[in-house]
């Protein structure tokens, strides 16, 4: 593999990241937003952010790994963004600190599934 074909590779991977990154980010934020602002239920609460929130991180990050393999920055990426999501947002006052090490585990957990099965796939192929 050439130069240009590992950096045709690592930009398409990138750019896949910040779609997988971004949607998922924007649709939890929202729905945390409605739940928390606009509805006010403490248990919708309670249950978008202790369920839905880790199903749809693990899901994020296995169909990506699936697809694409493991990317060092795609965890790392979602790491970070929880922890300064955390801090910027109201979301301190209500959830715990325990949130940000659930969302590195549901990511390495999801990242690492997606890529087991993306070997799978490698070898049906062949």
């Amino acid at each position: 593999m050439d130069k240009k074909e590992k950096l045709k590779a690592f930009l398409k991977s990138r750019n896949a990241v910040a779609g997988y990154v971004l949607a998922g980010w924007l649709a939890l934020w929202g729905l945390i937003f409605v739940v928390g602002n606009i509805l006010e239920s403490l248990l919708l609460f309670i249950l978008l952010y202790n369920l839905v929130y880790p199903v749809a991180t693990v899901f994020c990050c296995y169909a990506f790994s699936k697809k694409n393999g493991i990317v060092w920055f795609m965890p790392v990426a979602m790491a970070v963004i929880s922890v300064v999501l955390y801090v910027a947002t109201e979301l301190v006052k209500f959830a715990l600190p325990n949130a940000i090490v659930m969302t590195i585990v549901t990511v390495f957990f999801g990242t690492g599934f997606g890529n087991i099965m993306h070997g799978n796939n490698d070898k049906k192929r062949k």
